[in-house]
């Protein structure tokens, strides 16, 4: 599974990009972690490409210290709209973010 995090102020905004079936059994478990805050899908479609081509995540604080406590091959990075372009194809979903 691909896709782009984005944390700020106690947000998250999320792109998950995989197999239609896997992404239904992520949506179904995501659903279920969240009911204390809610879960709100904004875009649900079919897509002829990934909008990306990693799994990263976006914060405007502590990146290297959360960076630390991940696995190597996710990107942290520091929020901000140039990044989030850097790792997005144009496009609905980087439009979104």
């Amino acid at each position: 599974m691909h896709g782009i995090t984005l944390f700020s102020n106690g947000h998250v905004m999320q792109i998950l990009e995989e197999e239609c079936s896997a992404l239904k059994h992520a949506s179904r478990k995501l659903r279920d972690m969240s009911k204390l805050f809610g879960l709100e899908p904004l875009l649900w479609e079919p897509i002829e490409s990934r909008a990306s081509e990693c799994v990263a995540l976006g914060v405007n604080r502590f990146a290297e210290q959360i960076a630390h406590h991940l696995p190597p091959w996710v990107e942290v990075f520091h929020l901000c709209a140039e990044e989030v372009r850097y790792r997005t194809v144009p496009g609905t979903a980087r439009d979104l973010l």
